[in-house]
């Protein structure tokens, strides 16, 4: 019983730890421009479709423990409109430093 008690205080204080989504400033109809804006980071173009474009927001998650973990924000586009997003981890393959 106290393994597991002092894993659930380990799980529960990373989880505390752990960085929010920062997607409260978005809103659905938004410009590009607008949403690089309200996230505070510039936004990456991927290429597709004409008219459905995707960007994406890159950043460092900041969480702590002995591995660097990348958050993106996928932002869809359509006539230049916001229209949705998605939000991802991912590990980043090397140190930043």
């Amino acid at each position: 019983m106290r393994q597991f008690l002092v894993a659930s205080g380990i799980c529960w204080f990373s989880l505390c730890n752990a960085n929010a989504p920062n997607t409260i400033p978005l809103a659905f109809g938004m410009t590009p421009e607008e949403a690089a804006t309200a996230l505070g980071s510039p936004l990456n173009h991927i290429p597709g479709r004409p008219g459905n474009d995707v960007y994406v927001a890159d950043a460092h998650a900041r969480i702590p423990g002995f591995y660097w973990v990348g958050e993106h924000i996928y932002l869809k586009f359509r006539n230049d409109h916001l229209t949705g997003w998605k939000y991802d981890w991912r590990l980043l393959p090397h140190f930043p430093f």
